[in-house]
């Protein structure tokens, strides 16, 4: 996403966040969350240490779109996109504490 940016850091500590939550109930979890950033979002992966298994979990938004605002976490609709129903969350406020690995 370019220069390291406040939403960047916002993500990464989501993404801690999401492997604090995992690691607590499966401590021997070879697990990570990783994100990939496109035009309109941000993906956040899990995926398997080694790369083998990865999914979608969730998407946050880049800069405010519509009923959308920059940090808006949204629940995965597929790999490739969000569902757009409605916000789960802000990375920026860090109101995702009831986001977890198993769920939004």
């Amino acid at each position: 996403m370019g220069a390291f940016s406040e939403l960047d850091y916002a993500i990464g500590e989501y993404c801690r966040h999401l492997e604090k939550s995992l690691y607590a109930r499966f401590p021997s979890s070879d697990t990570q969350y990783v994100f990939e950033a496109g035009k309109k979002y941000v993906k956040i992966i899990s995926q398997t240490v080694h790369g083998t298994q990865m999914s979608s979990h969730s998407f946050v938004v880049i800069g405010d779109q519509g009923k959308f605002k920059n940090g808006d976490i949204l629940k995965s609709a597929s790999w490739k996109a969000p569902a757009k129903n409605f916000a789960r969350g802000n990375v920026l406020t860090g109101d995702y504490q009831n986001i977890s690995p198993f769920g939004i």
